[in-house]
């Protein structure tokens, strides 16, 4: 282990701090803007100031402390035992609370640390510099702290290839005079956070963060009393932000609120649009819901401004609970304001699919007074059918029309509600009159059928519905069939009318006696016949009847 002293005091000139800086472990340490907490866009989260410099103790000259809740001056917040820590400007911190900046393209968390030494002794070290996570909000007592996760120790790296990690001191010094007016700037990569809470399974209103820091001990190449707490303290701060969270949902019933048995929508991609384009940008604030549908918008910078929240969803889904709509790629949006460091917001988000959809149900209800069991046996037969229509979808739907070829109904309903239904003909007026060539067919001749050879010995009737929702057409259809009575039957009278002169009583007595007869031929059925030939081998009749 090697101590290693990173100086960031040095000018560039008699006026002008430098622009000196350190990356340590990925964390980077430089002269501050000196924009500071006095904007009012940085809120200090931990003070400290060395209580044992008048008082005696383990510690003199030391200012050490970790963020707490905690206003308990009795418990014990660093190594040296105890409490320095200035509870009006401390607390712990939620990271879902927490801004990021983007930097070259990487996100960080970017923490403000206001110096506020004695003018004719300016300078202090940073000799601890530490980061814990933890979902443990309650956090108050230094033994507890260091059971936690420490994420980041600038003590915790070998920065010069020999054995062991380096101990590392910054020598600082305060270069804004007064209070409100940071000093120092330190970069902390968000990343770094995101891989506990990945590990972890975590998400950013879960996690605590907590930063441990000691300054003012020995540095190697400073003298020691120039380095130390000079009756002042030193105010970490962090840009003002807030969260915003909520439940992505499936709105079955479309009704905008989240009801008992609905569910949860994993793996959507919620995002604020930063300059309202109606389309995620890179750098954007933004979560994919987890399998509770749950999301957090972690680290909204505190505005005055109206903020838009969308969410890319596909598979045709719509917005049930928008705050409104507009022409982006993603239309629909919702608003919320954080407008102080802490503050949160619910914005739950309900998702409907809709799924237009119609049938339509078509049944023979009589058939020549005969009722729904009835057959057509003659021409004129009247077929008497009952049409329901009803939307089984989950949206109304508009210009539903129903129409039925054979009965040449075509009869316009026009909007029917989801779940709702319509009965056409319950007055038994869609009606069909067989005809002959029905029954002579078999059932080869309706309107359905034409061009087809379906003599299956049933009329056959088919009705279509359609509906419209929005650009999308829905249809059905569905068939109804009368069986028809196919009875050919032919019948022939042969009958003497006379012989020998004698009348239809005669007798033949005498050779060249002339019988005459008389033939009847009759269609007995219900079907035409055709080919009909009579033949009569003893008369030599071989009659051609036709149909």
């Amino acid at each position: 282990m090697t101590d290693i002293t990173y100086d960031l005091q040095k000018f560039t000139d008699d006026e002008v701090p430098p622009d000196d800086n350190t990356t340590i472990g990925g964390v980077t340490f430089q002269v501050s803007d000196q924009s500071g907490s006095g904007t009012g866009n940085f809120d200090p989260f931990l003070a400290t100031h060395d209580e044992t410099a008048q008082q005696g103790g383990p510690s003199p000259g030391i200012s050490a402390g970790f963020n707490t809740d905690s206003n308990d001056k009795n418990t014990v917040n660093n190594e040296f035992g105890q409490n320095e820590i200035d509870a009006s400007k401390t607390s712990a911190v939620q990271v879902s609370s927490m801004a990021t900046v983007t930097i070259d393209g990487v996100e960080y968390y970017e923490l403000r640390l206001d110096i506020n030494e004695n003018l004719s002794d300016p300078e202090i070290s940073l000799n601890t510099f530490q980061i814990y996570l933890s979902t443990d909000g309650a956090i108050d007592t230094y033994s507890e702290l260091i059971t936690q996760d420490k994420v980041y120790d600038m003590d915790g790296f070998n920065l010069d290839g020999a054995a062991g990690n380096d101990d590392v001191t910054l020598d600082l010094t305060d270069w804004a005079t007064g209070s409100g007016t940071d000093d120092y700037t330190v970069l902390v990569p968000k990343s770094l956070f995101d891989a506990y809470m990945e590990q972890n399974n975590l998400e950013p209103d879960d996690v605590y963060f907590y930063l441990y820091t000691e300054m003012g001990q020995y540095s190697t190449n400073k003298d020691p009393a120039t380095l130390d707490e000079e009756a002042g303290f030193d105010e970490w701060n962090m840009l003002s932000a807030g969260y915003i969270e909520g439940t992505k949902w499936e709105d079955s019933d479309g009704d905008g609120i989240y009801d008992a048995g609905e569910s949860a929508l994993e793996g959507v991609f919620i995002y604020l649009d930063a300059n309202n384009n109606g389309q995620w940008d890179t750098g954007e604030i933004y979560d994919i819901t987890d399998e509770d549908g749950h999301y957090v918008l972690a680290g909204i910078p505190v505005s005055n401004e109206t903020l838009i929240i969308r969410e890319d969803i596909d598979g045709g889904y719509i917005a049930t609970n928008p705050d409104g709509t507009d022409g982006g790629q993603d239309p629909y949006y919702w608003t919320a304001t954080i407008t102080s460091g802490g503050d949160s917001e619910v914005v739950d988000i309900g998702n409907f699919l809709p799924a237009p959809e119609i049938t339509i149900n078509k049944t023979v209800t009589d058939v020549d007074g005969e009722g729904a069991g009835g057959t057509a046996e003659d021409a004129g037969d009247q077929i008497t059918y009952e049409l329901v229509i009803t939307n089984t979808g989950n949206v109304d739907l508009t210009n539903v029309t129903v129409t039925d070829p054979l009965t040449g109904l075509n009869h316009v309903i026009g909007d029917l509600a989801a779940g709702a239904s319509v009965t056409l003909g319950a007055d038994g007026t869609i009606t069909y009159t067989v005809t002959q060539a029905d029954i002579d067919s078999q059932g080869d001749l309706e309107a359905d059928d034409l061009g087809g050879n379906d003599d299956d010995g049933q009329i056959d009737n088919t009705a279509t519905v359609t509906g419209d929702y929005g650009n999308q057409t829905v249809s059905d259809d569905d068939d109804a069939n009368a069986p028809i009575a196919y009875d050919p039957v032919l019948l022939i009278d042969k009958v003497v009318t006379d012989v020998g002169g004698d009348g239809p009583e005669g007798l033949v007595d005498a050779a060249g006696d002339i019988i005459t007869y008389e033939i009847t031929v009759t269609n007995d059925g219900n079907v035409t016949l055709t080919n009909v030939t009579i033949t009569d081998p003893l008369t030599g009749l071989d009659h051609f009847v036709g149909d």
